[in-house]
C-alpha cells in the first residue's frame, strides 16, 4: 500500500512540475518577453501604442484596417502600397512619430 502512495506522489509530483513549467513558459512568452521588447524601443525612442495582455494591438489594427477600407481602382496601380495593406502604421506614425 505504502508503494502505491508513493508511485502517485511522484506522478503527481511529475505531473505538478510539467503544468508549472507550462505556465511558465506562458508567461515568459506572453508577458516577459514583449515587456523586455517595448523597454529596448523606448529606451531607443520609439514609442507605440499600449498593447493588452493577449491580443497585443490586433483589435486596434482590425479596426484601423476596417474604417480605412476603400475601393481599389483596379485600372490604377501604384507604388505606395504600405498605407494601403498597413493603414494602422500610417496611424500610429501620425500619433507617436519615429
Amino acid at each position: 500500500m505504502a508503494e502505491g502512495l508513493q508511485v502517485a506522489l511522484i506522478c503527481w509530483s511529475v505531473m505538478l512540475i510539467g503544468v508549472l513549467g507550462v505556465l511558465f513558459r506562458l508567461m515568459k512568452e506572453m508577458w516577459l518577453k514583449p515587456a523586455r521588447i517595448r523597454s529596448v524601443l523606448r529606451k531607443q525612442g520609439i514609442r507605440g501604442p499600449p498593447p493588452s495582455f493577449i491580443a497585443g494591438n490586433v483589435p486596434e489594427m482590425q479596426k484601423i484596417q476596417s474604417s480605412n477600407q476603400k475601393p481599389s481602382d483596379a485600372n490604377h496601380v501604384h507604388h505606395n502600397w504600405v498605407p494601403s495593406i498597413f493603414p494602422y502604421l500610417q496611424r500610429w506614425e501620425q500619433l507617436y512619430g519615429i
